[in-house]
């Protein structure tokens, strides 16, 4: 993606501006030029007395600064967007889709013979890790279970695609257990994922009633408008909440109604400070979803958000608030 790239280089250029035009405003006056480095609008003071002055005049590096700033935000807008998505998180989990079943549009056996030499020669090229590794991104970290390594989302983005499985946006990295080949069919693992949304809200006890639950899941999947055609078959264990860490892990039932298949997909979110931490393993056949539940569950409970960075942390003050609820998380309506 290449707008992080341009967010780093406007932002270099904005405080190169900055810098510049707090050197020229010193020339005039030091104190002024401090309060413009704490705030910068106050530099329009100096832009006023000195325009056109050829060795106090402003304009280029304050203008400058204003336009790069300008970019900056609209690179974050974007960013944001794309986080966030629900169209290209869609598209990607259909893609997802196809990868898991078998669904190629290639000649069966050609096809998927190459298919299956270019996963193999980029899963022989993914770095792993095993331990305490930290998630950035979501400002936590899991303690990898033994028999089990951790891929980052850079390191398995082109195994990612040669899958038919690209990463969505959010995707901090795979986790995979060591008898597991990614080169064969069907091949799981465990998705982390990052969900900068902000601050999820506890909300009312009641709302985390089973019933309820699944009430307002079947209620938020009818009203979503998909490309792909699907029917919610209801929980295959029911959410669970943990009221030592707050982690809800649930697993559901979908049928795929255009290639008449029913699978099962896995989650655990982790409410932090600033989002929601997600494991998933997703599109699994019915009689793996035990398997798939226990792998979410027990990463879930392996993972630690940083310090002041728990969900008990947020401020209301100086932190973003979703306007959501846990029990959103699990209909689905938080992520809309």
């Amino acid at each position: 993606m290449m707008l992080l790239p341009l967010w780093i280089l406007t932002s270099v250029l904005a405080l190169v501006c900055v810098i510049w035009t707090i050197i020229r405003i010193a020339r005039s006056s030091g104190l002024l030029a401090f309060c413009t480095f704490l705030f910068f609008p106050l530099g329009i003071i100096h832009l006023v007395r000195h325009w056109g002055d050829d060795d106090l005049d402003i304009r280029v590096p304050f203008l400058a600064a204003i336009v790069f700033q300008c970019l900056n935000l609209f690179l974050v807008y974007r960013m944001w967007g794309w986080t966030t998505d629900p169209a290209a998180v869609e598209q990607a989990l259909y893609e997802s889709l196809a990868g898991q079943v078998g669904i190629e549009e290639e000649d069966e056996n050609a096809g998927q013979i190459n298919r299956q030499i270019a996963i193999a020669g980029q899963a022989g090229s993914v770095s792993y890790m095993g331990g305490r590794v930290p998630l950035p991104d979501a400002h936590a970290s899991v303690e990898v279970p033994e028999h089990f390594r951790f891929a980052r989302a850079e390191d398995v983005r082109a195994l990612a695609a040669s899958m038919d499985r690209p990463l969505p946006p959010g995707a901090q990295g795979w986790i995979v257990h060591d008898r597991v080949s990614l080169s064969e069919r069907g091949a799981w693992f465990v998705e982390v994922r990052w969900f900068p949304i902000g601050h999820v809200a506890e909300g009312d006890a009641a709302s985390l009633d089973p019933a309820r639950l699944l009430s307002a899941r079947e209620r938020v999947l009818s009203n979503t408008v998909t490309s792909v055609p699907i029917e919610w078959k209801g929980f295959v264990i029911r959410p669970d909440r943990s009221a030592e860490t707050g982690t809800i892990v649930w697993s559901e039932l979908t049928h795929y109604l255009d290639r008449d298949v029913e699978l099962v997909n896995c989650y655990a979110y982790l409410p932090g400070r600033a989002g929601v931490l997600r494991y998933s393993v997703e599109f699994l056949q019915p009689g793996r979803a035990e398997l798939g539940y226990r792998a979410v569950r027990l990463l879930a409970s392996r993972t630690r958000f940083d310090q002041d960075w728990n969900h008990a942390d947020y401020s209301t003050l100086w932190d973003k608030n979703s306007k959501r609820t846990v029990a959103d998380v699990v209909s689905g309506e938080a992520f809309r």
